[in-house]
């Protein structure tokens, strides 16, 4: 999946719906690192960013991290955006 693609929108929003609290994390973890390694970088312009950080934030929302081992591998996934965030200031 990248930036560039055609129907990129209908493919993050289909993602989107589809990640929900029965779903195991395992399928869900490479799909997550796809986004941030494709949307979510310095090189990406801000609209790029805005929608990666949107549709993370979307999966997140869908799925209920109910266990600490499914917190603890999701947070070190969003470690490196907040880092960015820290080093850009606004995004």
């Amino acid at each position: 999946m990248q930036p560039h693609q055609r129907d990129v929108t209908h493919l993050l929003a289909a993602a989107v719906q589809a990640c929900h609290d029965m779903v195991p994390p395992d399928p869900v973890e490479p799909l997550l690192k796809q986004l941030v390694n494709q949307f979510v970088h310095d090189r990406a312009c801000t609209e790029v960013i805005v929608v990666g950080l949107n549709v993370v934030r979307g999966i997140h929302l869908g799925r209920e991290l109910s266990s600490e081992v499914k917190v603890q591998k999701e947070a070190t996934m969003v470690e490196p955006i907040q880092q960015m965030r820290c080093l850009e200031g606004t995004v």
